[in-house]
């Protein structure tokens, strides 16, 4: 732990005669700092500004340590790609590693832990190294853990197992979903979501999709897990074709989403044998809906009979259709249609030379032939006559047919 007499500690890069200087905040920072400055040398300066590092002692400068001295405890990262780790280690082979280890001594054992760096480490010794660069620093198992998980979702690169796994651990430490949310700089649904699937009661199924890197896709591992007690058969088919590639998140959500809803019908149905009463009020709520719907539909059906456009239609059917086919008009849709094709005979008679050639073109567009036949025969009677007009409109039609 960091005195309040311990000198104060800058980084300043060689790369440059400048110091930068970081602001740290965390412990997890403070690690993943300096493991980003790979040529850096820390010295003390009391006359320049301070940096809490607290509880991290303060590194020291850039070493080689012998492989051998290094140690490995579990780390928040279990598994690692062997192909992308080969193709590491014949880059450290020809360049050398580019990026430090950070390291922390292991009290009584006189070498030293891992803090940040396994996957560098693993490749020195593929790549036959005896000793790679260092920093060493002082930490606790517990804030050197912290560190390790900062860094791996940072970048992104732990597998879902892994960060499952990780996410619970730092949720039994804290008992808190907002906590943890906090500390990983995540929402509360996504801490969720991943502790739903580190759950030790997780199924069979989703497990073995979740154990065995089949899938990176939390939501189908989720899914995979509620879909086993709807429909075991189902789930076991759905796992085997993840684990072949052949199946992915819609595939699984449309399986679930057509399991609940068979369960949700049978647990309906259940429910209503053993209670007659509210059987009942489901059968009197629905008649009430269809008596409401018949009397909207009757409304509409009244109106849709008087609307004038309406019974033009009628009347243009019935003349291209057989007797036996053809819908009679009421007295009162007489009436509505006389009235109707009435304004557009005033309409004509009221209009001179080329404005009566102008609306005829214009009526075509946008009117059907009996308010044109109603327009023209303004121009020509001398007063309107339904059947009349009716007559020939009629007459031009049949005619149009044969």
């Amino acid at each position: 732990m960091q005195t309040p007499n311990q000198p104060q500690t800058t980084i300043k890069s060689e790369a440059r005669d400048a110091s930068v200087q970081i602001s740290l905040d965390t412990p997890e920072q403070i690690g993943l700092a300096a493991i980003a400055k790979s040529a850096a040398k820390v010295e003390t300066d009391k006359n320049q500004q301070s940096l809490d590092l607290a509880p991290v002692r303060a590194p020291s400068n850039l070493v080689m340590m012998p492989l051998s001295l290094i140690e490995l405890r579990k780390q928040v990262r279990t598994e690692f790609d062997e192909e992308r780790l080969r193709e590491l280690a014949e880059d450290i082979a020809s360049r050398g590693m580019m990026q430090p280890l950070l390291l922390r001594p292991n009290p009584g054992e006189g070498n030293f832990l891992v803090i940040a760096g396994e996957r560098r480490y693993r490749a020195a010794l593929l790549a036959g190294l005896t000793d790679a660069p260092a920093i060493i620093g002082e930490t606790t198992d517990k804030t050197a853990k912290a560190m390790q998980l900062a860094e791996n979702i940072q970048r992104e690169n732990l597998s879902l197992k892994d960060l499952a796994a990780a996410v619970r651990e730092k949720y039994d430490e804290t008992k808190s979903v907002t906590e943890t949310a906090k500390h990983m700089k995540k929402s509360k649904s996504w801490v969720s979501k991943h502790l739903a699937a580190s759950c030790p009661d997780l199924r069979q199924f989703a497990k073995e999709v979740l154990e065995g890197g089949y899938t990176e896709d939390l939501e189908i591992v989720l899914m995979l897990d509620k879909l086993q007690p709807l429909d075991w058969c189902e789930c076991s088919d759905l796992a085997k074709k993840i684990k072949s590639g052949n199946a992915g998140r819609q595939t699984v959500k449309d399986a679930y989403e057509a399991a609940k809803a068979k369960a949700d019908a049978y647990a309906k149905e259940q429910e209503e044998k053993n209670n007659p009463e509210a059987v009942a009020q489901r059968k009197a709520e629905q008649k009430r809906q269809q008596e409401l719907w018949e009397a909207k539909r009757k409304k509409n059906e009244e109106e849709r009979l008087k609307n004038p456009m309406h019974i033009c239609d009628t009347v243009l059917c019935n003349f291209h259709s057989t007797p036996d086919d053809q819908e009679t008009l009421t007295p009162q849709q007489r009436h509505i249609l006389s009235d109707y094709l009435k304004t557009f005979f005033e309409e004509a008679k009221k209009a001179k030379g080329n404005e009566i050639v102008r609306r005829v073109v214009d009526m075509h567009n946008n009117v059907n032939a009996m308010e044109i036949a109603a327009y023209m025969a303004g121009t020509i009677w001398a007063s309107f006559d339904l059947d009349e007009l009716l007559a020939q409109v009629q007459q031009v039609i049949v005619k149009s047919i044969a």
